[in-house]
């Protein structure tokens, strides 16, 4: 049985898996004709859901043969710990059929297409979605307002992130990487201990219009960081509220033109990094921000007067400030920015 690779940064509740050891050699509980088959018999009936059986365990499925030893309830059934499913021979979790909510649940290198069990299951801790290369649909899976975090990460033919984007606080981290067929990313998150989304080569458009904090308050991670990164076909994005960054902020790679909104008077706790973004004329709210702890670097970015990034370094209280190889080599002397009447001494940088 492969294990799966749980070198993650979920919070341990999630990640941490029991030993799951095949129990038996018996039928295991319920219709399981024809053995080793993920898929169900034809004369299975839709469970009857009188009484919800509690599973307090971790399950891992690793084949189909493991479905016949696993002890699956006949009825309806609730999993408190995690459920694991990997391997690619895995194609269908048909045979979970009446599994109505798990504590944790990670798909790893897996041949499915959905999480066909049949009805929605809740997810209560968190999910980790990685390296499936025909998962397309999380539609079947509901989240609890409040989940531990989430990973989602090289699933070549997943189209949208589902039920995630209904999910009030995230409180560890939210990755998205890796998804080449993922257009549009929304999470109605208020806070958030982390967020990275990167390489989702036809990522268009991120809007979180909630979000107030990242890495901020007691359930959440004390340094979060904020990582757009080397998603080129970007071009809109949205965080109207945010105020608040406990780690570092970096838009690097993307198709933006404008860095649209952030809350007013951002504060960022750690470095501000805004490179190579080959279409970027304007920097909206980040010349407005309160303070930034760490180094504001705004370079590399061709279309972006160098006016327009120096604006930054002059209004905002920052550590340490870096602009270059934008769209002029060096900054003329006149003009003035935002907060002041005129370049010089008075500005920050």
């Amino acid at each position: 049985m492969r294990p799966p690779r749980l070198s993650l940064s979920l919070p341990v509740t999630l990640l941490v898996v029991a030993s799951c050891a095949k129990v038996g050699d018996g039928d295991g509980g319920g219709d399981t004709e024809p053995r080793g088959s993920c898929e169900l018999p034809a004369s299975h009936e839709p469970p009857s859901c009188g009484s919800i059986a509690i599973e307090d365990r971790d399950i891992e499925i690793a084949s189909c043969e493991d479905f016949d030893y696993a002890e699956l309830p006949d009825g309806c059934w609730k999993l408190t710990g995690t459920l694991t499913i990997t391997g690619q021979s895995v194609t269908s979790v048909a045979r979970l059929a009446g599994l109505k909510q798990v504590g944790g649940l990670i798909l790893e290198d897996t041949g499915l297409v959905t999480f066909d069990s049949g009805a929605e299951v809740k997810v209560r801790g968190g999910i980790v979605a990685r390296d499936n290369p025909e998962l397309a649909d999380l539609s079947s899976l509901a989240f609890e307002d409040q989940l531990d975090g989430f990973i989602l990460e090289d699933n070549p033919h997943l189209e949208s992130i589902g039920g995630l984007t209904a999910v009030d606080t995230l409180v560890g981290k939210a990755i998205i990487s890796k998804n080449r067929r993922l257009t549009r990313v929304e999470l109605a998150a208020r806070t958030i201990g982390s967020l990275t989304i990167t390489d989702n080569l036809a990522l268009v458009d991120v809007a979180v219009p909630n979000l107030d904090s990242i890495g901020e308050g007691e359930a959440t991670f004390r340094y979060g960081d904020v990582k757009i990164e080397r998603n080129p076909l970007l071009t809109a994005f949205a965080m109207p509220r945010l105020r608040t960054v406990a780690g570092t902020l970096s838009i690097v790679e993307t198709g933006l033109s404008t860095l649209g909104t952030f809350g007013a008077g951002l504060v960022v706790d750690w470095d501000v990094a805004i490179k190579n973004n080959m279409n970027l004329t304007d920097v909206g709210e980040v010349s407005r921000a309160r303070s930034v702890d760490g180094t504001i670097e705004i370079s590399d970015n061709g279309l972006l007067p160098c006016q327009t990034a120096r604006e930054v370094g002059c209004c905002v209280e920052a550590g340490g400030f870096i602009a270059e190889a934008n769209a002029l080599p060096s900054c003329t002397t006149s003009g003035a920015a935002w907060c002041k009447s005129s370049w010089g001494f008075q500005c920050h940088h």
